[in-house]
């Protein structure tokens, strides 16, 4: 049973134009990317969020966003 969705995975990831995967905070921080939240050494600690993500930001000024 396995072996036949993997084998359908395979067969729709060799067809497709593109593949995106999206995971958790775990597999960036292992891979040595900080993350957004850790005291002291995340994303957030350096820059203040609300000047950044908010959909205001994003249609004012999209690239600072």
């Amino acid at each position: 049973m396995l072996g036949k969705k993997l084998r359908k995975l395979a067969e729709m990831i060799v067809n497709t134009k593109g593949v995106y995967v999206l995971t958790g905070a775990g597999v960036s921080t292992e891979s040595g990317i900080p993350d957004f939240r850790s005291p002291g050494e995340g994303l957030w600690e350096k820059i203040d969020p609300i000047k950044y993500t908010t959909v205001q930001v994003l249609h004012e000024d999209p690239e600072r966003f």
